[in-house]
C-alpha cells in the first residue's frame, strides 16, 4: 500500500474515532467539544507523517510561501460573500439583525467582517493548516490528473471526512447527514479555488483561504439564515455554486491563452 491508501485508511480510521469520542464527551463535557474539533483538523496533518513516515517527504510536498498568492487568499473569501450578496440579494438579512435576534446581541457587519480576517488569517489559519497539509498536500501530491481530477478526488474524501460533525448537526441542522451531497458539492468546488492558489504557494495560501473560511462562515450564516441548510452558505449548494463560479473565473485567463496559441 502506497502513502496515498495508508493515509485515506488513517483519516477515515480518525474518523470514526472522533465519532465515538464526540458523542461521549457531548454528555460528559460539552465544552470540550471545540478543542477536540480543533485536535480533529490536525489528523489529517499527522496521518500525512504516518503515511510518509517521513518529515522531510512530508516537507516537500508543502511548497513554499509567496506573499501575492496569500492577499489573493485573504480577498477571495470575501469576493465570495459579495457574490452571494449581488446573486442572492433577494435572501439576505443583515447579519447584525439576525444576530441580535439569534442571541440578543447585535455586533455591526464591519466589526464581523474585520474580525473575520483577523482571526481567519492568524488562529483559524493555524487550525485550518493540520488539514492542509493532508488534503492540499499530501493528496494533491500524490493523486493523479489534472486539476479537476484532483479537485472531485480530494473534495469527495474531504467532505467524507466530516461526517461525524455532519451527524451532530454541523452546517446542517435541519438535513443531518442528508447534508453530506451539497457538503461535498461546497468541498469539491472550494478545492478547485484552492488548487490554483496550491500551484502556485504550496499549503500556506490554502490555510490562510480555509481560515477566512471558516472565519468569514459565520457571517454567510447569519446572512442567510432564511434559507433551508441545504441552500445556506457557507457550506450549502449556495455556497458551492458560487465558490465554483470563482474558480471558472481564476481559470479563464489561462484557458484564453491557450486558445489564442491554438488559433
Amino acid at each position: 500500500m502506497g502513502p496515498l491508501g495508508r493515509y485515506i485508511m488513517l483519516i477515515f480510521a480518525s474518523s470514526v474515532f472522533f465519532f465515538m469520542v464526540l458523542t461521549a464527551f457531548l454528555t460528559i463535557a460539552p465544552s470540550l467539544v471545540g478543542l477536540l474539533t480543533v485536535a480533529y483538523m490536525w489528523t489529517p496533518a499527522l496521518s500525512s507523517l504516518i503515511a510518509y513516515a517521513s518529515w522531510k517527504r512530508l516537507r516537500g510536498v508543502l511548497g513554499k510561501p509567496s506573499a501575492s498568492t496569500l492577499v489573493l487568499a485573504i480577498v477571495l473569501p470575501y469576493l465570495h460573500l459579495f457574490l452571494l450578496y449581488v446573486l442572492f440579494g433577494d435572501h439576505w438579512t443583515d447579519p447584525s439583525s439576525a444576530l441580535l435576534l439569534l442571541r440578543g446581541k447585535a455586533v455591526p457587519l464591519h466589526e464581523l467582517l474585520l474580525a473575520a480576517l483577523v482571526f481567519g488569517s492568524t488562529v483559524n489559519a493555524l487550525a485550518a493548516l493540520g488539514e492542509e497539509i493532508g488534503w492540499r498536500g499530501l493528496m494533491y501530491a500524490e493523486l493523479r490528473g489534472g486539476r479537476l481530477e484532483k479537485s472531485f478526488a480530494i473534495g469527495t474524501v474531504w467532505g467524507l471526512w466530516h461526517w461525524p460533525l455532519l451527524a451532530f448537526g454541523h452546517n446542517f441542522p435541519e438535513s443531518r447527514l442528508l447534508g453530506m451531497l451539497p457538503f461535498i458539492a461546497f468541498t469539491t468546488s472550494l478545492t478547485y479555488v484552492m488548487l490554483i492558489l496550491r500551484e502556485r504557494n504550496g499549503v500556506w495560501s490554502t490555510a490562510v483561504l480555509h481560515g477566512v473560511v471558516n472565519g468569514l462562515g459565520g457571517v454567510e450564516l447569519l446572512a442567510f439564515v432564511t434559507l433551508p441548510d441545504y441552500l445556506r452558505p457557507p457550506a450549502g449548494l449556495l455556497g458551492a455554486f458560487v465558490w465554483a463560479l470563482i474558480g471558472l473565473a481564476l481559470s479563464l485567463p489561462p484557458l484564453l491563452v491557450k486558445g489564442r496559441r491554438g488559433s
